[in-house]
């Protein structure tokens, strides 16, 4: 008979008894879980979900801190303090979000994930859970989907008449490669779905492969990556294909089959519209290449590369007037705009929670590929050789559009100093941050 040769470790074992200890005394019992059939009880899950929808928050984060748990919400891509729920009321909504997700109150060590939909009076909400122990309690994340229906028109997300006109016009050709590109968070996905609502999706086949899906697209045909089932992006793809697409939609493209696949599907008569993790337009280039896609696809199947980021916009209700000193005032002229007289700096008031931001929109890099910058692709140019390419036939790059905004008042020239931007002038690096540095301390 075979036994295990690995000694029991007394620490471990009373590391083993403790957490025991603590989990039969933390546990939800059947009178706490059948308690939560009232009305009252149910009340706790909905004031919170209430209160992140009217402030505006994309993510409610709930971990545990001495004094209960601590909630926290993310609005405009930044994290905001609410308030610390007394345990005995945390306690409650714990209960309450797994007997909502249906997830097993026997499993008290694992992560899970679940979903459910919150309704109220004026919205309805589909809500992805992802819950995970800490100690003898648990840290929660609540992600609030927005529905497609705010998603179809892209001239909300922010693009100027001029990128706006490119995008739009590259959409109504009958093949090739639109790319998405951006760090995680910039609203790569966000965008994906309004390019694809400007397609007749009732008279085409359209077809997805996301990981995961996060909203249902009618008349797409949307397949969810599933490792546990190996269901690949790149096996999904190769399922997709072969159901006679006119429109494949990819997100979002992280390894090499998936990205030769979707760049050959381009050159072969299919529309594709991809996701990919990239900081400006020329390193979305390069970073196809880097996944195998020879420069040579590339250069014949690209049409449009859509590099963007996400920048909160100043509350309209208490934004201030200011003027620029003389060292701002060179940051536009480095990248020869001309400094407006005026800028706009964040308040602070109600409206906005004394934060001074309201909402966020895009800024965009939009580079559409002709014949001539196709070839230059293909003849495999650096990253610094297709910046100034890209300049030279005059596209416009994300710190120009960033600080157009902020000339119209949209956003403050601190929300964009914050932000590292690649190429701002010739192929040229320069680094907003050290620029701030040196000249705003």
């Amino acid at each position: 008979m075979m036994t295990n040769s690995r000694e029991t470790d007394p620490q471990d074992e009373l590391q083993e008894n403790q957490q025991t200890e603590n989990a039969e005394s933390e546990s939800f019992t059947e009178e706490e879980t059948s308690a939560l059939e009232e009305n009252e009880e149910e009340e706790l899950l909905d004031q919170l979900m209430r209160t992140a929808w009217e402030k505006g928050a994309t993510d409610i984060h709930l971990d545990p801190v001495p004094d209960g748990l601590l909630i926290r919400f993310r609005v405009d891509g930044g994290i905001r303090p609410f308030e610390t729920l007394a345990w005995d009321d945390a306690k409650k909504l714990l209960i309450q979000i797994r007997v909502r997700t249906e997830l097993d109150f026997g499993r008290v060590f694992t992560p899970m994930e679940g979903q459910f939909t919150w309704t109220s009076e004026d919205a309805a909400k589909d809500i992805r859970v992802t819950l995970i122990p800490i100690g003898a309690t648990e840290s929660v994340h609540l992600r609030i989907l927005t529905p497609p229906e705010a998603l179809t028109d892209i001239t909300q997300l922010g693009f100027g008449d001029r990128d706006l006109e490119i995008v739009r016009r590259n959409l109504s050709r009958p093949q090739g490669l639109v790319i998405v590109a951006g760090p995680t968070g910039a609203g790569k996905s966000t965008s994906l779905y309004s390019l694809a609502s400007t397609f007749d999706l009732a008279g085409i086949i359209a077809v997805s492969i996301e990981d995961p899906v996060e909203f249902a697209i009618p008349h797409i045909r949307q397949l969810e990556v599933d490792d546990r089932h190996d269901l690949t992006m790149y096996e999904g793809l190769r399922v997709l294909l072969r159901m006679d697409p006119d429109l494949l939609m990819v997100a979002e493209i992280r390894d090499s089959k998936s990205a030769v696949t979707s760049a050959r599907a381009a050159a072969a008569a299919r529309f594709v519209l991809a996701t990919l993790h990239s900081r400006d337009a020329a390193a979305a280039v390069e970073a196809f290449h880097y996944l195998s896609v020879p420069y040579s696809i590339l250069g014949g199947s690209l049409r449009v590369i859509i590099a963007q980021n996400l920048i909160r916009k100043l509350c309209t209700e208490c934004r201030r007037s200011r003027n620029l000193d003389e060292e701002e005032k060179k940051l536009f002229e480095f990248i020869q705009m001309t400094p407006p007289e005026t800028v706009y700096e964040a308040g602070g008031c109600e409206i906005c929670d004394q934060y001074g931001y309201r909402g966020r929109t895009g800024i965009f890099e939009v580079v559409e590929i002709d014949e001539d910058l196709g070839r230059e692709i293909a003849e495999g140019r650096s990253q610094l050789e297709l910046r100034r390419l890209f300049r030279e036939r005059g596209f416009q790059t994300m710190i120009e559009d960033g600080l157009a905004k902020v000339a119209n008042g949209i956003t403050s020239l601190e929300e964009i100093l914050n932000l590292y931007w690649p190429g701002a002038q010739d192929g040229i690096e320069f680094d907003l941050g050290s620029w701030k540095e040196e000249y705003l301390g």
